[in-house]
This record gives C-alpha cells, sequence and structure tokens, in this order.
C-alpha cells in the first residue's frame, strides 16, 4: 500500500488497496492515530482523504506475532 502526506498533514491512498497485508507490530506500535484506528479485535481502519479502509485481523504470518496479517473487508 503507498499513502502520500500532504503538506496539510493529511494522508491519501496512492493506487489501488491490496486485499491482503502484512504488517509489523512496530510500525502499528508507531502509527499514526489520526489516520490508523484499532478496534478491541485487533481490525484496523485507515481514514485517508480519499478512502476508508477496513482490514480483519486474521493472525500472526506464520507463528511470529512480531507480523500481522489483515484482510479487506471494506
Amino acid at each position: 500500500m503507498v499513502l502520500q502526506r500532504h503538506e496539510n498533514g493529511t494522508v491519501s491512498l496512492v493506487g489501488e488497496a491490496p486485499q491482503r497485508m502484512r504488517v509489523a507490530r512496530e510500525l502499528l506500535d508507531e502509527a499514526d492515530s489520526a489516520f490508523v484506528t484499532l478496534n478491541d479485535s485487533g481490525d484496523i481502519m485507515l481514514t485517508l482523504t480519499n478512502a476508508v479502509l477496513w482490514y480483519r485481523r486474521v493472525g500472526p504470518v506464520d507463528g511470529d506475532p512480531r507480523q500481522i496479517e489483515f484482510e479487506r473487508v471494506g
């Protein structure tokens, strides 16, 4: 996923959003809460200037808790 941050502080999606993605836990820990929201289930919502994307938490990648796999649901 390619994101672009604009001078006014907003973030937009460049190109297509993947159906599945893997995210490092440390990246989530440092995520900008202005556009990345985690719910109680561990799902994430990306609120961008040109899209709102929901990803369902699938689970750790190959049992490695440092990486989490997500599947796009909306």
